[in-house]
C-alpha cells in the first residue's frame, strides 16, 4: 500500500509510519513552478478582466464570476471574481480567489485591484 511521503519514516532499513503530525502539517507547500504556475493564470485572468468597463463592475458586486479555468501544467482550477464597493467611496474592490480543489488542502491565491467611475484601475 502507498502511504503520503509525510506520513512514512525510514529507520534503519525499516520504513516506519508515523501519525503523530497534525493533518495540517502533513499536507505539503506547493512545489515553485506550481505557484509560478497559478500567478500566470491570475495575470492572464487580469488582463481580461481589466478589459472590463465600470458598468458591469456594478453587476458583479451582486452576483460574483465563477469559472473553471485551465492552466499549462493541465489542471483545473476554480475562479471565483468578487467585487465590493470601497467605504467612502463610487470605487469598485476585485478580488480574484483561485483555488485548485485537493483531498488534502486547498492552495488558494488571490489578487486584488480597483476600479474607479472613470474605469482607472489601482493595484
Amino acid at each position: 500500500m502507498l502511504y503520503p511521503p509525510e506520513l512514512r519514516v525510514r529507520i534503519g532499513k525499516r520504513l516506519i509510519l508515523s501519525y503523530s503530525r497534525p493533518f495540517t502539517e502533513m499536507s505539503r507547500n506547493p512545489f515553485v513552478w506550481e505557484v509560478e504556475v497559478r500567478r500566470e493564470v491570475l495575470d492572464d485572468e487580469m488582463l481580461r478582466l481589466r478589459e472590463l468597463p465600470y458598468t458591469v463592475w456594478r453587476h458583479v458586486v451582486h452576483s460574483p464570476i465563477r469559472k473553471t479555468v485551465s492552466a499549462r501544467d493541465n489542471q483545473s482550477y476554480r475562479l471565483r471574481v468578487a467585487a465590493e464597493f470601497v467605504r467612502g467611496s463610487e470605487d469598485i474592490r476585485v478580488t480574484m480567489a483561485l483555488a485548485r480543489p485537493s483531498l488534502l488542502r486547498r492552495h488558494t491565491m488571490t489578487r486584488t485591484f480597483v476600479v474607479t467611475p472613470d474605469n482607472e484601475f489601482k493595484i
